[in-house]
C-alpha cells in the first residue's frame, strides 16, 4: 500500500530505472508540483502516476486501464 510521499517516491524511483515513465503525486507536495505532475500525465508525457489517494477518484482520462 502506498501510504506517503516516500512511497510514492520510492516506487517512481524504481519504475524510472526499468525504463518506465512516471510522475508522483501526493499531499505532501507543493500544490504547483502536484499540479504539473498531473498535467504531464493527462498530456501522456509520462506513462504512470504513482500516487496516494490524495490524487482523487476524479480523473477524467479515457485512456486509464487500470488504478492499483
Amino acid at each position: 500500500m502506498i501510504s506517503g510521499a516516500g512511497d510514492t517516491i520510492e516506487i517512481a524511483q524504481w519504475l524510472t530505472q526499468y525504463g518506465i515513465t512516471c510522475a508522483t503525486y501526493h499531499g505532501g507536495m507543493e500544490k504547483s508540483l502536484r499540479e504539473k505532475n498531473q498535467q504531464i500525465w493527462m498530456s501522456n508525457q509520462v506513462r504512470l502516476m504513482v500516487a496516494t489517494n490524495a490524487f482523487g477518484m476524479g480523473i477524467d482520462k479515457p485512456d486509464v486501464k487500470l488504478v492499483i
